[in-house]
């Protein structure tokens, strides 16, 4: 699987990186901060995936820092 996924993100245009596993929410913020540096982020989810990962999620995009917009 890991195969496909590194060719997968070779061929992409807007796909820079992928991690998945147990935990990975609480990574977002800092791989938003790798990607992107200082620039801001609007979070986007409904109400099905902001009640599975929302909160999880925005904080993290907030404990590293990152400038944060909701549209939910």
């Amino acid at each position: 699987m890991t195969e496909l996924i590194d060719k997968a993100l070779r061929d992409s245009t807007d796909t820079r990186a992928i991690i998945s596993g147990r935990g990975v929410l609480d990574q977002t913020g800092t791989m938003f901060t790798d990607l992107f540096g200082d620039a801001r982020c609007i979070l986007v989810a409904d109400g099905n995936t902001w009640a599975v990962a929302g909160d999880r999620v925005q904080a993290s995009l907030e404990a590293a820092g990152v400038a944060l917009e909701l549209s939910l």
